[in-house]
């Protein structure tokens, strides 16, 4: 059983869900209603808990485009935290922040306002090309943050080679390699995904990271109820999004009943 994900969440192989903003004050698509977006957060939040989720991820997904790590505006992170804060008090499960696109410092400042327990990082180390333009390593200037606003108890999993960017440029360095390198620059743990949203990690892949990495090894895309025999063994928890919408869509609600349906299937098979 992995220690960090165990001190988080209490269980072995945990089920993160994930809770996708609305589009925020600030953002091009946002329609001047916070209501609206603290109301749906709640929802979704809650329908994860109801479902048996063991914890969840609040993500600023409707903040397209997005901008990048210093560039995230200041009211971003404002309106983040009030969710944050507001989830926290109606919905008793762990949680953590990803703030993109890799605004790590601020959501470092996020989880440490709110009480969540875990950031996501898609360019903690290396470095990619994302939809947006290049986003660089951040991990010295926030675990310098981190360790100045005393949020050593928030973990920060690191994603290698997220999905949606290009990594041409570091294709000299093998999959362990960016693995060991994350885990050297302190991350708590390792994310692998797929190519794009929906799309599971090559189960290969996962296999190899594990045999590479200490730390946990978390797959942050792609697993369904129809893939989780197979991937069970390949990772140590599990972040689900759009797999729980009704149709897909990251838009959409989370389904209560897709929750309940996978975690059944989670627990038959943890069971094993």
């Amino acid at each position: 059983m992995n220690d960090k994900l165990k001190q988080i969440f209490g269980v072995d192989k945990p089920v993160i869900g994930m809770v996708h903003l609305l589009s925020l004050p600030g953002n091009f698509g946002y329609e001047g209603d916070l209501e609206k977006v603290i109301n749906r957060a709640l929802e979704d939040a809650a329908a994860l808990k109801r479902g048996g989720a063991h914890g969840y991820l609040i993500e600023n997904a409707g903040s397209i485009p997005f901008h990048i790590g210093e560039d995230i505006d200041v009211m971003e992170v404002a309106v983040m935290s009030r969710v944050a804060c507001m989830l926290r008090e109606k919905v008793d499960l762990p949680f953590g922040i990803n703030v993109a696109s890799n605004g790590v410092r601020q959501a470092l400042a996020v989880a440490k306002a709110a009480g969540g327990l875990f950031v996501r990082a898609t360019g903690w180390v290396n470095g990619y090309y994302s939809p947006s333009g290049f986003v660089a390593p951040c991990a010295a200037a926030c675990m310098e943050y981190k360790k100045k606003i005393n949020a050593e108890n928030i973990s920060v999993f690191a994603d290698i080679k997220v999905k949606n960017g290009s990594h041409s440029f570091i294709q000299d360095k093998t999959l362990e390699e960016l693995g060991k390198d994350a885990l050297s620059a302190l991350a708590d743990g390792v994310i692998l995904t797929g190519a794009s949203t929906g799309i599971r990690p090559d189960p290969e892949e996962l296999r190899r990271m594990k045999k590479a990495v200490k730390g946990p090894v978390i797959i942050g895309s792609g697993t369904t109820k129809d893939n989780l025999e197979e991937l069970l063994p390949c990772g140590d928890a599990f972040i689900i999004g759009t797999y729980f919408k009704a149709n897909g869509r990251m838009s959409e609600p989370v389904c209560e009943e897709k929750v309940r349906d996978f975690m059944k299937a989670w627990e038959a098979l943890a069971k094993k």
